[in-house]
């Protein structure tokens, strides 16, 4: 990906010097140097971008270690660690509630098909309008099979979700930020579905690359530059877009359900 895009903006670059400056040489020259810089600056980028995600990976293992704790620890710790980092209260068993919703937690075994039908049972005897959320480690096919089926929809989340709520919980600005950015850009895509979809990619960048090539040629070439070098630009976005796989929003995010 760092190749390429590189080489890309090599060429692009290329076309632009060479329609000003009316060198060649001069042209290949300073785009051979911002091209080295801007392949450091793109492979640093993702390499950082990595080692994000291993720590991440570190956080994940950490909190499953203090939950596979707590499953030698007393109901009273273990309700304890669940009502300070959730800001939740406990009701009865392993069931918890907050202002938006009733939470089902239990990280001590993977829920079955059991932990389905008391849940189940005690969310129909509230008859209220909150949501049902549960939270575990790992789910069982009989519990997934009923959640699946349920002609009330559960929200389930698992150990990532928990990290990832932790690490915003102490950050309200941070978080009212990121929410406000997730809602523009759901607003986007649910606008512009097709424009950035991956599939296009090609019909972009061909299209760019066409009008590139016709600007060494033709009169007016500007105009091709311009128009060419923005097809390809949206080629790009198009490319790292994942718009092709995007799904419908089943279920809120775990942040959102437990933030007042």
């Amino acid at each position: 990906d760092t190749l390429f895009l590189c080489l890309l903006a090599s060429s692009i670059l290329f076309l632009w010097l060479n329609k000003f400056i009316k060198n060649a040489i001069l042209s290949i020259i300073i785009c051979n140097i911002i091209s080295i810089m801007l392949f450091f600056v793109i492979f640093l980028h993702f390499i950082k971008k990595h080692n994000l995600q291993k720590i991440k990976n570190k956080d994940v293992k950490n909190l499953n270690l203090i939950l596979s704790k707590l499953n030698f620890s007393t109901n009273k710790e273990y309700i304890s660690f669940f009502e300070k980092l959730l800001s939740v209260k406990h009701i009865k068993n392993f069931i918890f509630k907050n202002n938006n919703s009733y939470f089902y937690i239990n990280t001590k075994k993977p829920l079955c098909a059991t932990d389905f039908y008391y849940a189940n049972n005690f969310y129909k005897q509230t008859k209220s309008h909150l949501a049902l959320s549960f939270i575990c480690i790992k789910t069982e096919h009989d519990f997934n099979e009923l959640i699946k089926n349920s002609p009330t929809k559960y929200n389930l989340f698992f150990s990532n979700d928990l990290i990832e709520f932790a690490s915003k919980i102490d950050d309200k600005t941070h978080l009212e930020k990121v929410n406000e950015f997730k809602n523009i850009q759901l607003k986007l895509k649910s606008k512009l579905p097709q424009i950035f979809n991956k599939k296009n990619f090609k019909n972009y960048f061909f299209s760019g690359a066409a009008l590139l090539i016709f600007s060494l040629f033709i009169p007016f070439s500007l105009y091709y530059l311009i128009i060419g070098t923005l097809l390809i630009l949206i080629s790009i976005i198009c490319l790292f877009s994942n718009t092709k796989n995007l799904k419908p929003q089943k279920q809120k995010c775990l942040t959102d359900i437990i933030k007042s």
